[in-house]
This record gives structure tokens, sequence and C-alpha cells, in this order.
């Protein structure tokens, strides 16, 4: 069984919890690392092997989600923005 590779990218703790929640009820998806700090996912994937799956917030500081995406693009064939945003 192949289990595939997720990475999650946001800077609120309670909405990576919620999404690593919702990840280990899905069959064959494993988080291998998780970020609050976008810089600190940009300098780590620079140099990191692919993943199946990247969750991208979309609004976070330092670096947008939308900024970051154009950075870490390569590494992921999927990538998906999240957010956790409510008015």
């Amino acid at each position: 069984m192949n289990i595939n590779k997720c990475i999650i990218i946001d800077d609120e703790p309670y909405a990576i919890e919620g999404l690593r929640t919702y990840i280990s009820s899905i069959p064959n998806l494993s988080v291998v690392k998780s970020y609050t700090d976008p810089v600190q996912a940009l300098i780590d994937l620079a140099t990191a092997d692919m993943v199946d799956l990247i969750l991208l917030d979309i609004d976070m500081p330092k670096i947008t989600g939308i900024e970051l995406s154009r950075e870490i693009r390569q590494k992921t064939l999927k990538l998906v923005f999240t957010t956790s945003y409510t008015q």
C-alpha cells in the first residue's frame, strides 16, 4: 500500500490540528510535516523531496499563501489553499 505524503502550512495551530484530524481519517494519506511559519516552510522545502499534497493557508503573516505557492509549487503535483478566516 502506497502512503501519500502531505505537508500543512498554516500560521494557526488550531487549523493545523483540525486538518491533521481530518487527514487521519483518510486512508493512504499521512502528514509528514506541518509549519506555522511560512518562511521556515520555504527554507525547508527548498531542499526537500517532492510530496504528494501541500495544504497551504492563503492568509499568513510575512508571506501570503499565494506568494509562497509560487515558490514551492514545483515540490508537489497537488496544492490546495485553505483558510480558517471567518467574518
